[in-house]
């Protein structure tokens, strides 16, 4: 929404994605670690999205080895698709699992719970990031539950 032209501000959890996504290697890593729930479930370019339960796994991908070193991003826009749900659009580098660099465009599905990131997942394509979204329908509501 717009006054007069001007774009509105940025919700609290537009900054809070953006922050998280935009992160740098040499940002303290305790300013990221305030936004991410304790139950997180996040896939990540960082950990060739493969599935990182909890605020301590997901950490330690953003803070060790190689993939964490070659990821830089920046997100472009954020679309709200409801109150705790955002789309997030960017370009990334990374690691790829081969030992390269891949550089392309990706979507975010970012789901907030109690003003935390609760769970993030990053797409390739935006067309896979809002089937993500359709298909989670209910599912999204619950509570993680993290497995000892």
């Amino acid at each position: 929404m717009t006054f007069e032209g001007t774009p509105a501000a940025p919700s609290t959890l537009e900054l809070a994605a953006r922050r998280f996504h935009e992160h740098q290697i040499d940002e303290p890593l305790e300013r990221l670690a305030e936004l991410i729930s304790e139950y997180a479930e996040m896939r990540l370019l960082v950990a060739h999205l493969r599935l990182l339960r909890g605020k301590h796994a997901i950490m330690g991908a953003l803070e060790e080895g190689r993939e964490a070193e070659m990821y830089s991003a920046k997100v472009e826009w954020c679309e709200p698709l409801d109150d705790e749900t955002l789309l997030v659009a960017g370009h990334a580098r990374y690691a790829t699992e081969n030992g390269g660099v891949g550089h392309s465009a990706v979507w975010w599905l970012d789901r907030f719970r109690d003003g935390l990131l609760w769970r993030a997942e990053a797409f390739l394509s935006e067309a896979e990031a809002r089937a993500a979204y359709k298909e989670a329908g209910a599912d999204s509501t619950a509570p993680a539950v993290l497995q000892p």
